[in-house]
């Protein structure tokens, strides 16, 4: 075995290495998701989370769109291609957090266990939804 690639990504490594279909997810210090393609040497993204309390396991992988959750109870759907939110995300409406990282239920659904030792199931749509009012 010989090395192909190295990419220098500057934080602790909180999560990862992870493979979600051709790409490799790293999250940095909490805070921090670096997407890579391992044919090329940059990052294809980076998302930083601008408010919250720090990123939950490893962001999952739903139809094409990464699921990422946050301690404060903030959900967020990003554009695999391209690290943009595709939209305000959402946020719980509870005084529970993400236990785990949320996972695929079908094409269409996340599935998140709770601290509170219930359980959260969004659609995409709700991830998505756009409007004046944010989540």
């Amino acid at each position: 075995l010989k090395e192909v690639r190295r990419w220098p990504l500057s934080g602790k490594r909180t999560a990862g290495p992870f493979l979600r279909g051709d790409r490799v997810g790293v999250v940095l210090d909490r805070r921090e998701l670096v997407w890579l393609d391992p044919a090329k040497s940059e990052p294809v993204w980076r998302w930083t989370l601008a408010k919250g309390d720090g990123i939950v396991g490893q962001p999952q992988e739903v139809g094409d769109s990464i699921v990422v959750a946050d301690l404060s109870g903030r959900f967020v759907a990003l554009d695999a291609r391209t690290g943009t939110p595709r939209g305000p995300g959402y946020l719980l409406k509870a005084s529970a957090a993400p236990a785990a990282a949320p996972v695929a239920f079908g094409a269409k659904r996340i599935f998140a266990p709770l601290t509170d030792g219930t359980a959260l199931l969004l659609s995409r749509e709700q991830l998505e939804k756009k409007d004046d009012k944010g989540p």
